[in-house]
C-alpha cells in the first residue's frame, strides 16, 4: 500500500492509498487520521476495488461514504480515480438542505494518474449525481444513484 495523496482538515488529515499499484485495476483507499496527545489516531476510512472490464470505456470510478454521526472527518465525501485523460472536471450534485451542484478537487500523482474527491456538506442526501466534464465543456460520463455507501464505474456516454 502506497500514500498518494494527503489533505489536512481542521481535525486531522485525509490519506489516499493506493493498493497494488502493479496490478491492473482500481484499488483506492482513504483513510481519515487525527493527532492525539498520544500520537495519531485512526478515525474512519474504506476503500473499494474494481477490476479493468476489457472492452468498457471507463470515464472514473467512485465510491460514496456518508456522514455517521459521532465520527469526525470530511463526510460525507465521494471520491474516486479518474480513468479517461480528457476529463478536466468532475461535479457531484445532491439533494437535501444543502442541494447543488459541488466541483471535485482533482489530483495528479505519478505518471498520468489522477484522483478526485468532493466533500460534501452534512445536510447532503440521495439521490447524488456524478458527471465527468471534458475540456471543452461537455458532460461526457454521468450516473445517478441512491445510496449514499456506492462505488461503481461511470462509462463515458456515447
Amino acid at each position: 500500500m502506497q500514500v498518494i495523496h494527503r489533505d489536512s482538515f481542521d481535525n486531522g488529515v485525509l490519506l489516499f492509498l493506493k493498493q497494488y499499484e502493479h496490478k491492473e485495476g482500481t484499488f483506492l483507499q482513504i483513510e481519515f487520521v487525527h493527532k492525539t496527545w498520544l500520537g495519531w489516531k485512526w478515525v474512519m476510512g474504506g476503500g473499494y476495488g474494481l477490476s479493468n472490464r476489457l472492452g468498457l470505456d471507463e470515464a472514473l470510478n467512485y465510491m460514496s461514504m456518508p456522514k455517521f454521526k459521532g465520527i469526525e472527518g470530511p463526510y460525507p465525501i465521494v471520491f474516486g480515480q479518474i480513468t479517461n485523460s480528457t476529463i478536466t472536471n468532475v461535479i457531484v450534485t445532491i439533494s437535501g438542505e444543502d442541494a447543488g451542484k459541488y466541483s471535485a478537487k482533482l489530483i495528479e500523482y505519478g505518471a498520468g494518474q489522477r484522483l478526485w474527491y468532493v466533500v460534501l456538506p452534512s445536510s447532503a442526501s440521495a439521490p447524488y449525481e456524478i458527471e465527468a466534464i471534458s475540456g471543452d465543456g461537455v458532460k461526457v460520463a454521468s450516473r445517478s444513484f441512491e445510496d449514499s455507501r456506492d462505488f461503481a464505474s461511470v462509462l463515458m456516454s456515447n
